[in-house]
């Protein structure tokens, strides 16, 4: 029994050049190929706008909106040190050398294990902060326009368009 189990995953590793748990579909490997990489874009291009913010506007620390920034770069690492690692396992795999794919998955575990610490201070800031900021931000509350900027749309579609033709063909290649 367990050499006729043995037989089909030699025989499913030596037929594809996607990962053994993709069992050689491509649409669902390139799913999440698409998936992990915009994550990831999503998620540098957020905090990098939210760190520029507080870079740019100085607050101070302790202020509701900084209290709300910190809360939103720590959710978006969380997401960014769980779907990164990924990204590039499904973008390398069999394109490297059993090492590095070796390497490139205990890198993955470790990223996995440190999305603890962002995710535990996104959480003390909402249980600790999470109350009064409601509050706070509600003060003076300013009606949201949230229809999308056109500019913004354009800019993010055209980034999943890349990131997915990328996926696409790093699909077609294997």
């Amino acid at each position: 029994m367990t050499n006729k189990y043995h037989n089909i995953t030699q025989q499913l590793l030596e037929s594809s050049q996607i990962p053994i748990s993709f069992e050689g579909n491509y649409w669902i490997f390139t799913s999440a190929l698409f998936c992990t990489m915009i994550a990831t874009l999503v998620c540098i291009t957020q905090i990098y706008a939210h760190a520029h913010e507080m870079v740019k506007i100085r607050d101070g620390w302790r202020s509701p909106i900084n209290v709300y920034r910190w809360q939103i770069m720590f959710a978006y690492l969380t997401v960014l040190f769980g779907a990164t690692p990924d990204a590039v396992y499904l973008w390398t795999y069999g394109e490297v050398l059993p090492t590095t794919t070796s390497l490139i998955l205990n890198i993955d575990r470790i990223f996995d294990s440190l999305c603890l610490f962002p995710f535990l201070a996104f959480t003390w800031l909402q249980v600790r902060c999470g109350g009064v900021l409601k509050f706070q931000l509600l003060r003076q509350p300013i009606p949201l326009d949230i229809k999308p900027a056109l500019k913004a749309i354009k800019y993010y579609g055209f980034c999943a368009a890349i990131t997915l033709a990328m996926s696409v063909l790093v699909a077609i290649s294997k």
